[in-house]
Order: C-alpha cells, then sequence, then structure tokens
C-alpha cells in the first residue's frame, strides 16, 4: 500500500539517508555526551548509572530520528529496538502498512557504551516489501557514517567538506587485516572450538570471561575483526552492517555460504525482523574457514 499523497514515499534510500544525515550527526554528538558522564559519575552504583545512561541514549536517540524522519516529510512502518519501553510523540504518526519499513537501532554496541567504550553506533536500515534495501550506520566516537544501497555497487562514507559545509560521498573499501578475531552469539562450543583450531579467536557475546569489550559488530570497518556470524540474526543490526561490508568489498552469506534471500525479513520459525543466518566476513579465504566449520 502506498504512502497517503502527502508524505513522501521512501523511494530513494540514499535520498533518504542523505535528507537526515545532518540530525543524526547531532544525535551521535548528544549520545556522546550522555556517554561522558558514565565516566564523571563517582558516587553510588556506577554499573546502575551506566545502564540508566544507557537507556536514556537509547530513548533520545530514537526519539530524534523518528522526529527528523517525520520533518523531513517521510512516512513509513516503524521497528525501532526501544519502541515498546517509552511513549513516543512520533511513533504513532508513521503508517503501519507501508510497503516500507525503516529499522532503527539507536545505539548498537551496548556494552561498549556502558564501559565508555568508542566502538558503538547508530543503525538505520530501510527495507522495501521485506527486503533490506539501504543500510546506513554512524559512529560518533570516530565522527564517521557509512551507507549502501540496493542498485549501487559500492559502499560509502560521507566525509564533511569544512570549506563547503557539505557532506561528500566516498568510497569504502573493507580492509581484510591481520586480525583473527570473530564476534558471535549463542555459538555452540563444538563451533567454537573448531574455530579455534583454525586459529581465530572467538568472541560469544553471551559469555563474560570470553567478551572483549574493545569489540563490536561495526569494528569490521575498522579493520579490526575478521568476521562476525549468529543465528536468527536480527534486521537490526547484524544484517545491515553486512550488507555495507559485502558492498564494500567482504563477504556476507548464510552460514551455507548461500546468498539467496539472505536480505529478506524471515526465518524458518516465522519471527517477524530476523534472518535465519548471517556470516559477515572481510575477505574470501576468511569466509570459506568459517563456512567449512558453520555448515557442518
Amino acid at each position: 500500500m502506498e504512502n497517503s499523497p502527502e508524505r513522501l514515499h521512501i523511494n530513494d534510500p540514499e535520498l533518504f539517508f542523505a535528507t537526515i544525515l545532518d540530525d543524526i550527526q547531532a544525535l551521535g554528538h548528544e549520545s556522546l555526551r550522555i556517554q561522558d558522564g558514565i565516566k564523571t559519575y563517582v558516587k553510588g552504583d556506577a554499573s546502575n548509572y551506566a545502564a540508566s545512561a544507557l537507556t536514556e541514549a537509547d530513548l533520545i536517540v530514537q526519539e530524534g530520528i523518528l522526529k527528523a524522519i517525520w520533518d523531513a516529510g517521510y512516512d513509513c512502518q516503524i521497528n525501532g529496538e526501544e519502541s515498546d519501553q517509552y511513549k513516543s510523540e512520533y511513533l504513532d504518526k508513521f503508517s503501519k502498512d507501508s510497503d516500507v519499513l525503516v529499522s532503527i537501532d539507536p545505539i548498537d554496541g551496548t556494552l561498549a557504551y556502558k564501559n565508555n567504550l568508542p566502538n558503538f553506533c547508530i543503525v538505520i536500515s530501510v527495507y522495501k516489501e521485506g527486503k533490506l534495501v539501504g543500510a546506513m550506520v554512524h559512529t560518533p566516537a570516530y565522527n564517521k557514517t557509512y551507507a549502501a544501497c540496493e542498485g549501487q555497487n559500492d559502499s560509502w562514507t560521507w566525509e564533511h567538506n569544512e570549506k563547503t559545509g557539505t557532506y561528500e560521498k566516498v568510497k569504502f573499501k573493507i580492509q581484510a587485516g591481520d586480525t583473527d578475531n570473530l564476534i558471535t552469539y549463542k555459538a555452540s562450543d563444538e563451533e567454537a572450538e573448531a574455530l579455534r583450531d583454525q586459529d581465530f579467536t572467538v568472541h560469544r557475546l553471551e559469555r563474560k570471561g570470553e567478551v572483549d569489550e574493545n569489540f563490536a559488530l561495526n569494528s569490521i570497518f575498522r579493520g579490526e575483526l575478521a568476521g562476525y556470524f549468529r543465528s536468527n540474526a536480527p534486521s537490526l543490526d547484524w544484517v545491515p552492517i553486512g550488507y555495507i561490508v559485502e558492498k564494500a568489498g567482504g563477504q556476507t552469506t548464510n552460514f551455507q555460504g548461500e546468498t539467496t534471500d539472505l536480505y529478506q525479513l524471515w526465518n524458518d520459525k516465522g519471527r517477524e525482523g530476523r534472518i535465519p543466518s548471517v556470516l559477515v566476513t572481510t575477505s574470501a579465504k576468511i569466509h570459506q574457514k568459517v563456512v567449512d566449520v558453520l555448515k557442518k
């Protein structure tokens, strides 16, 4: 179903991202301001304060993104990470039956954020008729914004030109560094051990003793990860970041090494907003080594 004529339909994800780019940059600065309060907090339970700061940042950033989209004249469905946790001024204004869905992860990399580390990001992606057609990731601490869209062969970053005050597109190429770090969530002990036998360092996010707080999914943009993988992967973050990596020269498939229906919002358990499995790596060589383990 098309949106009402007085509101804009998101036909061009790149234009949509460019339109709200200034707002996303400003919200990134606000998230840093809130995070900065964590390291200056000196009284009471610092861990509780960090959790409170994270919730505050999540809500402020998500509401700010909704406002930016609405004020720009767009209408679409919204899938927000924090949509059930607060009363939004804007959420109910958006369509419930548009063929375009915008998903928002206001603070991805929550462990990093709570520990006052820089490797968190804001993730916004566009799905048309259930298929991912555009993704944008802003990393506030690094002041970098990455994007990729359907119909374009390459990913890019938006670089701010101080002289003109405008943003310029710069082709982004993923760097396959010499790192052996892999991030995953709820991988089996057998999978983790098999990958370690292949000389990978496996960080399972649900295992406190195995997590390095300096790594998050967006670390792959900076050459700090060899890759990441997960079954039943969320559309909010794991999949859109992989979409950008793929168009930047990396590899993104399911656990079988296939790309069919990779960016469709479905899974074999029928849960909305999930993809059965995703594997994202910086090179074909690394990818094949991980696929050989996961597809068994």
